[in-house]
């Protein structure tokens, strides 16, 4: 998982039709207390935020990675980073609804995620470090909210998340950085085979790098290849970027 820097310029889609359907179920919501009890769930329409222009512009901002397990995928869905049917707190909690449906169509609230983080983990899921400060309307301000999954978007996730040789932990045991791995399952198991192949494969080339028996100069490329698997355009490049700095010793 790495800081994600979207371009400024909104999707089109999502100006004109989104705003349009914004407002359509901000009148609902204000009107019905059917939808504001979440008896009644609220239509949305993937043909916007889904777009084929909206996803390739989200799929170019993260150099066709999932935002969170940073797997290359041509397969994906476009991921509310807050749910805009509902929301749960826990694991063990109902999904309670509405949920951001004010955001549905929101560029800040949009990202690319592949199938397995999307509809296997996340779902759902939004915990807050204080339930109390959820945003349950679109007149609530969510600023004030305190979420426990990483929005790569406004944060850096290497502030919570680091790796020891192929596997996720939190840094220091943090709160957010606990709930983004497991809410997401960075630590799944075909998910861990992978990154650990990937590892493996980068660690015999840093071994090289430092071999004092090869030629300065094809170590001096090895080391640079080891080090373009770090940049952000690589898959899993906070594994390797962590490795680097543990000199692969785990």
């Amino acid at each position: 998982m790495i800081r994600i820097f979207k371009p400024k310029d909104i999707p089109k889609k999502l100006l004109k039709e989104g705003k349009e359907e914004t407002k359509r179920l901000i009148d609902l919501f204000d009107h019905d207390e059917d939808y504001q009890k979440g008896i009644k769930k609220f239509e949305f329409n993937s043909k916007i935020y889904g777009h084929k222009k909206v996803k390739n512009a989200l799929i170019n901002a993260q150099h066709g990675k999932c935002c969170f397990c940073e797997r290359k995928t041509e397969v994906g869905d476009v991921e509310h980073y807050r749910g805009k049917g509902g929301y749960q707190q826990s694991s063990t909690d109902i999904v309670i609804k509405p949920g951001y449906y004010w955001l549905a169509y929101d560029w800040s609230n949009l990202f690319f995620c592949c199938e397995t983080c999307n509809r296997s983990y996340k779902r759902n899921y939004f915990p807050l470090a204080n339930p109390d400060k959820r945003a349950d309307g679109f007149l609530r301000n969510i600023e004030e909210e305190n979420p426990l999954i990483i929005n790569p978007q406004e944060e850096d996730p290497e502030n919570y998340i680091e790796y020891l040789g192929f596997s996720a932990r939190a840094i220091e045991g943090n709160s957010k950085g606990k709930e983004t791995i497991e809410r997401t399952g960075l630590n799944r198991p075909f998910l861990d085979e992978n990154r650990r192949d990937s590892y493996e494969i980068i660690k015999e080339l840093y071994l090289l790098s430092q071999d004092k028996s090869i030629p300065e100069s094809k170590r001096f490329e090895l080391e640079k290849i080891v080090r373009q698997c770090a940049l952000p355009d690589k898959e899993y490049s906070l594994m390797i970027k962590c490795a680097i700095k543990h000199e692969f010793k785990y």
